[in-house]
């Protein structure tokens, strides 16, 4: 897929893009208590972020697709619905780029 697509350069149109959820994507951190319950949070949220971005997640949720910024946390999944392609954006983008679900 080529990296422009989901660009304004690439002819990017907030109408082609279904918003599924909106995340933190920081790992969960450890306060205190049973590990076997933060090992369980920090399943669960593998378990979210695989099932919105696929297997490859760990590669996805730190880089807004739209504007290339690698240090997002707060990101939002969303689906390219003429491709099916799951992609990340980050709340600045999501902010500003007008989808009709937001």
């Amino acid at each position: 897929m080529a990296a422009t697509l989901h660009t304004m350069a690439g002819g990017f149109d907030p109408a082609d893009y279904q918003i599924d959820d909106y995340l933190d994507n920081k790992r969960p951190a450890y306060c205190g208590g049973p590990a076997e319950a933060y090992a369980q949070e920090v399943q669960w949220w593998e378990a979210d972020m695989a099932r919105h971005f696929g297997p490859d997640w760990r590669a996805k949720i730190h880089r807004c697709t739209h504007c290339g910024n690698g240090s997002v946390r707060y990101i939002t999944a969303v689906t390219h619905v003429p491709t099916g392609e799951q992609v990340v954006f980050g709340t600045d983008c999501t902010e500003r780029l007008g989808f009709a679900n937001r």
